[in-house]
């Protein structure tokens, strides 16, 4: 996933479709880290019984999701982004 923005400041939240119902995480601070972004998904998609989701590879542009657990082997739908800057540059 690249998050690409010349936002200084803002949030943004990350939404998965699966299953006939949406999970969308709380608002994630634009300069959040690994830790942070993982915490949001975990919240988010407690509803999915038995999912794993982790984040890798944090570089404050770009991350990648991995998902295990009972969504492991399946076709995931693309996590989907929405940005809220607050300063742009």
């Amino acid at each position: 996933m690249l998050l690409l923005t010349t936002a200084k400041t803002g949030t943004f939240t990350l939404s998965l479709t699966h299953g006939g119902s949406t999970y969308t995480t709380a608002a994630i601070d634009i300069g959040a880290d690994a830790d942070s972004i993982d915490a949001a998904l975990a919240t988010a998609f407690f509803g999915l019984a038995g999912a794993e989701v982790t984040v890798a590879n944090w570089s404050g542009r770009t991350f990648s999701v991995s998902f295990g657990g009972t969504l492991a082997g399946q076709d995931v739908a693309a996590l989907a982004v929405t940005l809220d800057p607050t300063t742009v540059a």
